[in-house]
């Protein structure tokens, strides 16, 4: 438990070839890492991300310049703005029947979206910025669960082609220390609710196009089941 928490930012994963591989819960392997255990902790830090809120409100040096207030946030950084939907949402959402390593992707990343847009728009939570974003292709160690045959040639393209990872990370701190000091915005406007789309050279990216209602209200409730069955419940956050 913690009084109050400025930022939870997660980046928890793996990257490998193997089909749908069981957790002692039944779910899978990597889905767990992606997205099962960020929204856990999403949903169980809730309560210090809302008093930090509540801190900053009666704090008169955290407010800058124009009177905008501090804001705490929720990061997960993964596919932002670059994933597409996963097609069998409907009719196999646990990818059970349909794992592969595209769809396992897709599913992550769009799951991330959908339940963090939700989350954002529950009382409660209209002062903290929830972020998905894509760091894009970085010098480090991604793939160390891969075979070497995948593995050895990517270190040889990550030398030539990819960012480093202290530029990403300053990249990625952007949105966090703008919702420190109050001057998050989006798209022109200064207060806007729902889920904010970060690309990897911290410009805001777009939500998928089957970013509905209803997608929305499937993933929040088969994930309230999921979570529910460790003794996570998410109707009462």
């Amino acid at each position: 438990d913690h009084d109050s928490i400025d930022a939870l930012v997660m980046t928890q994963g793996m990257a490998t070839v193997q089909s749908f591989t069981e957790t002692v819960d039944g779910n899978d392997e990597k889905m767990t890492l992606h997205y099962w255990s960020r929204m856990a902790f999403a949903d169980r830090l809730l309560p210090s991300l809302r008093r930090k809120q509540k801190s900053s409100s009666t704090t008169t040096t955290t407010t800058m310049p124009g009177g905008k207030g501090c804001s705490s946030c929720v990061m997960s950084i993964l596919s932002g703005g670059v994933h597409t939907p996963y097609k069998n949402l409907m009719t196999d959402p646990l990818l059970k029947e349909s794992y592969s390593v595209s769809n396992a992707a897709s599913a992550a990343g769009y799951y991330n979206d959908l339940f963090l847009d939700s989350l954002s728009r529950r009382d409660g939570n209209q002062n903290i910025q929830f972020i998905h974003a894509a760091p894009g292709f970085i010098n480090t160690n991604w793939g160390t669960e891969l075979p070497w045959y995948l593995r050895m040639p990517i270190r040889c393209i990550q030398s030539i082609a990819a960012k480093d990872a202290a530029k990403c990370a300053d990249l990625m701190c952007d949105p966090i220390l703008k919702c420190a000091n109050g001057t998050m915005t989006r798209k022109g406007q200064e207060k806007q609710p729902g889920l904010f789309i970060l690309n990897e050279d911290a410009t805001e990216g777009n939500l998928t196009n089957n970013h509905t209602k209803e997608a929305m209200e499937t993933v929040w409730k088969f994930t309230a089941d999921i979570l529910g069955k460790v003794g996570i419940d998410i109707n009462k956050s």
